[in-house]
């Protein structure tokens, strides 16, 4: 396609920038190299921060101006201990930029004592959980997969910043299993079984350094509904 004018040039030139950042600002977190690291970690640092109590009481959580959407799932019927693949977009639907953590390796912020790595002033260090979790019609929640994302100022390729309207893709997985929600239900004497259909939703949780708490909880706009069946 050729174009005789400066618009269409303005518009051509727009569409191929639009298509590099979908490019960049997609995450897999499923590729074998992710998966063997997560299989070799046998330590998980905790959170920068915790929950501050003031004489007026808990300090109220900061929130990030951002829409965390389900985006897909590889299937919506599974049998128990499947493996399941989805991919979370989270968009930015403030006025300002916003940085969230990209690297999947904890020792881009934390030291292996866990002890958090920067020391300089003007560092800003992030630590994210981007899970997806299951929950029964009687609201018992199980998470199925939950990786790990950091980020630190001063390494550019460690973090993203999210222009207000982009969005970022990141594709995850989990196994499907209910250890978690069958001991939570036979503590209220509630049985377990199998088949049974769940909300499938995409959760998002980011800690900074800079903050004394961590931020709210963010979780998916929409569900999916998914069916799982007894393993064989």
């Amino acid at each position: 396609m050729r174009c005789a004018t400066r618009a269409c040039l303005m518009m051509m030139l727009a569409l191929a920038t639009q298509g590099l950042t979908q490019v960049e600002n997609t995450l897999d977190l499923t590729t074998p190299e992710v998966r063997r690291r997560d299989e070799a970690r046998t330590t998980s640092c905790g959170a920068f921060s915790g929950g501050i109590v003031t004489s007026g009481g808990p300090v109220p959580e900061p929130e990030l101006p951002l829409a965390v959407q389900l985006e897909s799932l590889d299937r919506t019927h599974y049998k128990a201990r499947d493996e399941v693949v989805g991919e979370v977009r989270v968009t930015n639907v403030g006025a300002k930029p916003v940085m969230i953590p990209w690297s999947p390796d904890p020792e881009t912020v934390f030291r292996k004592n866990c002890e958090w790595r920067p020391k300089s002033l003007g560092v800003t260090a992030q630590k994210a959980m981007i899970s997806l979790e299951f929950e029964d019609e009687a609201g018992f929640t199980q998470f199925i997969a939950s990786h790990g994302l950091y980020g630190i100022s001063s390494n550019a390729e460690t973090y993203r910043k999210l222009a207000p309207h982009q969005t970022a893709v990141i594709k995850i997985w989990g196994t499907v299993d209910f250890y978690n929600m069958i001991e939570e239900r036979r503590a209220k004497g509630l049985e377990f079984k199998l088949p049974q259909k769940f909300a499938a939703r995409a959760r998002f949780e980011v800690d900074d350094s800079s903050f004394w708490v961590a931020y709210k909880t963010l979780r998916s706009t929409n569900q999916i509904r998914v069916r799982v069946e007894p393993a064989e």
